[in-house]
């Protein structure tokens, strides 16, 4: 009897010491002093106010240390009390005014953690932060900054689930679902969507994507400026290159919404693969709605190229384009942080096929071009059956300066210089020599002898 007694009075004592840990103040006070103790130097709670056991309000949660900084504001959970003598953390409300996470970059890859698997089962019915602000600890010019965040899911040993999560920047709106096993190889299936405006450019977009989480199938579809296009990606979070394949497909492309750019109706097909830092492949372009230059139209049928992209460069090798009249430029460029440089050739190209004013011809020969967005330098040397044109000028500030040209026409010849401004009043200044100049050799024109 008095071994009953006595331990009755320990399991009143024990749920009397749970009961006051989890349903009073002063035992919050208690749990969290000491969770305050294990996380170390530089951490601070402050404004405890509630219960474990039930609504707990924190003012400020604050981490400070060399390589990390932590804060969040106006904290605040409210739990079930007897769930968790079910193994079930049952969260009714979780919510933060704002949460903002620094830390020092190590420039290193993320790496996969052995497991997921949280130590309660845990189901939360509503989960809010109003701001999310995450950076580096030397600056904040680059902050990542995410609003609004929503939350609702459940957790277990086996696996997470993600009923709802949304989230909104500065570029729109964003919602997810899904599952992801908690073990290797930590199977994910998950859908996606996003809306928006990025660059003025409204947008809307869906995806899927499947898979482990060391290697992502993702697949999205969605529009930009009405623009229609579908892209597949083999995605590896944990590598160095967390891309490493990337298919887009669009159709009926037209630049003319997309930026100040003639009309289009364009298919573009690209597969662009990550090597040596760059991601690199082959690109398709048909032209369905090809035309006249004075007809606000691209004047190409079909192009394609090996392209390489990395940060601050872009190489197109292999360049092979289909002009309109059956001509043909190929040859290589570059683009490195803005700057332009082109060795171009082409053969059998038809002048009135890319402006009407100008002849029937089938012009052959090179074309360089270097330079920025602001200027441009280039050189031509082109042959015709009735004509030969070399020339070297530049572009800059919408002025066109032509250094020296010289142009054979049969018998004739022209040699000059000069400029003109392109945009305004439209100022020209021309000096030069020739001699049985017919001009009709180029422009649909009456056909002259100018000496």
């Amino acid at each position: 009897m008095r071994s009953l007694v006595a331990t009755a009075v320990l399991v009143l004592v024990a749920i009397g010491a749970l009961t006051w840990l989890l349903a009073t103040s002063g035992g919050a006070q208690l749990v969290l002093g000491r969770v305050q103790g294990l996380l170390g130097e530089g951490a601070r709670l402050e404004g405890v106010e509630g219960r474990l056991g039930g609504l707990l309000r924190i003012r400020r949660i604050e981490v400070k240390r060399p390589d990390l900084y932590v804060l969040v504001q106006d904290f605040e959970i409210d739990s079930s009390p007897l769930q968790p003598l079910y193994g079930v953390l049952h969260i009714y409300r979780l919510a933060a005014r704002s949460v903002e996470v620094r830390t020092a970059s190590s420039e290193a890859a993320a790496k996969i953690p052995l497991t997921f698997q949280p130590p309660y089962a845990l189901r939360i019915d509503e989960g809010k932060v109003g701001e999310l602000r995450w950076g580096a600890l030397a600056t904040r010019d680059k902050d990542v900054v995410v609003t609004n965040i929503y939350l609702r899911g459940e957790g277990s040993k086996r696996e997470w689930k993600v009923a709802q999560a949304r989230a909104e920047t500065t570029y729109g709106k964003a919602s997810l679902a899904g599952t992801l096993e908690t073990t290797a190889p930590f199977a994910l299936d998950a859908t996606a969507s996003a809306s928006g405006a990025f660059g003025e450019r409204p947008y809307d977009a869906r995806a899927t994507f499947k898979g482990k989480l060391t290697a992502i199938e993702a697949q999205a579809e969605g529009t930009v400026s009405g623009q229609r296009a579908t892209v597949r990606a083999l995605l590896e979070p944990f590598a160095t290159v967390p891309v490493r394949t990337l298919q887009v497909r669009a159709r009926d492309v037209d630049l003319s919404k997309l930026a100040s750019a003639p009309q289009t109706r364009l298919a573009v097909d690209a597969q662009l693969a990550a090597a040596g830092g760059a991601y690199a492949g082959p690109v398709k372009v048909e032209n369905g709605q090809p035309g006249t230059w004075d007809r606000q139209l691209l004047p190409f049928s079909s192009a394609s190229a090996r392209v390489a992209v990395k940060p601050g460069r872009v190489d197109i090798a292999d360049l092979a384009v289909a002009l309109l009249g059956g001509g043909t430029a190929s040859g290589r460029a570059s683009i490195v942080n803005g700057a332009v440089e082109a060795d171009l050739r082409v053969a059998a190209v038809d002048l009135a096929a890319l402006h009407r004013d100008l002849q029937a011809t089938k012009v052959s020969g090179s074309v360089a071009v270097k330079g920025n967005a602001a200027a441009q330098r280039f050189e031509v040397a082109l042959k015709d059956p009735r004509f030969a044109l070399e020339g070297r000028g530049g572009l800059a500030g919408d002025r066109l300066e032509v250094e020296t040209a010289r142009v054979r026409t049969g018998g004739g010849s022209v040699v000059a210089t000069g400029a003109m401004a392109l945009k305004g009043r439209k100022e020209f200044r021309f000096e030069g020599r020739a001699e049985h100049f017919d001009p009709a050799a180029f422009m649909k024109t009456t056909p002259g002898d100018l000496n």
